[in-house]
């Protein structure tokens, strides 16, 4: 690639409107583009966006950090029609023919990289931890941090298990 323009900078909350009103961030948000054409002579930009998110796992309803650092290979296109002809390395952008804004862009970027379920690493979470078979190891058959309340899924562990008193046969 032909590099013409560099840009590199930060983009806080403000920049990033829709991110900022789905997840925490640790702000600044940092990236770099470049701004060039390839050999085909299409115009190319070529670069990162890193963030580091503040989610809710979702396995142990703690916060956990989810760090971004997502690489930009994008095909600047004037009409949808010509993403035919561009490469899978690169994603299409249609831009047309007026002025594009890259803080919403690099927002997409980052919003794509939210992950649906976000949860912490096998094991990093604070509360009980799966074990390797699926089950809850040391886990209470109540929900943790509500005292008295029954967890919805014992009946199906004891079913699993064989403590039912169903022998199974018919």
């Amino acid at each position: 690639m032909q590099c013409e323009r560099v840009f590199v900078g930060e983009l806080g909350a403000d920049r990033l409107p829709r991110l900022a009103g789905e997840v925490g961030a640790d702000w600044p948000g940092r990236f770099e583009l470049r701004f060039g054409r390839d050999q085909e002579g299409r115009a190319v930009v070529r670069g990162w966006v890193r963030l580091t998110l503040r989610m809710t796992c979702q396995r142990c309803m703690g916060e956990m950090a989810f760090p971004v650092d997502a690489v930009i290979s994008w095909g600047l296109l004037h009409t949808e029609a010509e993403a035919d002809g561009l490469p899978d390395a690169l994603d299409p952008v249609v831009v047309g023919d007026g002025p594009v804004d890259p803080s919403e862009l690099l927002e997409d970027e980052l919003l794509l990289a939210i992950p649906h379920v976000p949860r912490h690493p096998a094991g990093a979470c604070a509360e009980a931890a799966p074990s390797g078979d699926g089950s809850t190891a040391g886990a209470s058959d109540t929900q943790p941090g509500v005292p008295g309340r029954d967890n919805p899924f014992a009946v199906l562990a004891a079913l699993k298990t064989g403590q039912s008193g169903d022998s199974g046969e018919n």
